[in-house]
């Protein structure tokens, strides 16, 4: 089964912006623990280096390593897509002249204030 992407317009992406910004502070908040943690940051982008390591960490990168992906299911049942994790970085889709775009967000940013072609990412955005 093919899901439809979510398409937003600008006011909606505006309107998801309070939510998608505190699931992005609680995924700070976990990435930034796990990446304390010996071998974390590795963990964090697929790596799994952590057989030399202590039960209690091994359980403790498990644990952020769950609750980041239940964050980022999050992000995707509201429609937008993870990019990012330091800084958390999302797209909204939407349309754009005729063509599917993204509207660009990155934690620590007030509004969404820019976009950028599907192939292109967050180097070149442009501003709304």
């Amino acid at each position: 089964m093919v899901t439809q992407r979510k398409m937003f317009t600008l006011e909606e992406a505006r309107r998801a912006l309070p939510l998608v910004r505190r699931i992005a502070a609680d995924m700070q908040i976990a990435v930034d623990d796990l990446t304390k943690l010996p071998g974390g940051t590795s963990f964090l982008y697929g790596a799994s280096p952590l057989e030399d390591l202590s039960d209690g960490i091994r359980h403790r990168a498990g644990d952020l390593h769950t609750r980041i992906m239940t964050l980022t299911a999050e992000l995707t049942e509201i429609g937008v897509e993870l990019k990012g994790f330091q800084p958390v970085l999302v797209d909204f889709p939407t349309r754009r002249e005729e063509q599917v775009v993204y509207l660009c967000w990155a934690e620590g940013e007030s509004d969404i204030g820019f976009w950028h072609p599907l192939t292109e990412g967050f180097r070149s955005r442009q501003p709304l």
